[in-house]
């Protein structure tokens, strides 16, 4: 593992086939896996979450607090994946946002997850997501992993 605390991580545990993490408490009963995909070091699953149908995460199996913390290499591999599912969701709902937020600190805020992984989130509006969430939250959008 790459970071301190993937321990008591969540998804170190559920990948490791634990059953200390939300997944194998909640739905560990029904399903052993929740992985959609996997590729070069990263998964895609349903978010727990979800907020929308088709909401997925994408995640690497190496514990890591946050994209930026990743070699060149692991960004390449994750933005391919990244890529390869966007146009399915894109075929499928029309649209999908893609953002990461979490933790790199504990005093930082974020989601509670300590471990890396982006959203995608499905629309079928082109635009009117992103100018919601323009008017309430600042971001910055980038065209790749590596900006």
């Amino acid at each position: 593992m790459s970071n301190d605390n993937s321990a008591a991580c969540e998804f170190c545990d559920e990948f490791a086939g634990g059953r200390a993490n939300s997944f194998s408490v909640n739905y560990g009963r029904e399903l052993r896996d929740r992985t959609i995909l996997e590729a070069d070091g990263f998964r895609v699953i349903p978010s727990l979450g979800q907020i929308a149908p088709g909401y997925l995460l994408l995640v690497p199996n190496l514990h890591h607090r946050a994209f930026a913390d990743m070699s060149c290499e692991e960004l390449t591999a994750a933005e391919t994946l990244k890529d390869t599912v966007a146009v399915n969701m894109r075929e499928a709902y029309g649209g999908v946002v893609f953002f990461e937020h979490g933790i790199r600190t504990r005093d930082s805020g974020g989601c509670g997850i300590s471990h890396a992984h982006l959203h995608l989130v499905p629309f079928t509006d082109s635009r009117k997501p992103l100018d919601q969430l323009a008017k309430e939250f600042p971001f910055d959008e980038i065209s790749a992993f590596r900006d």
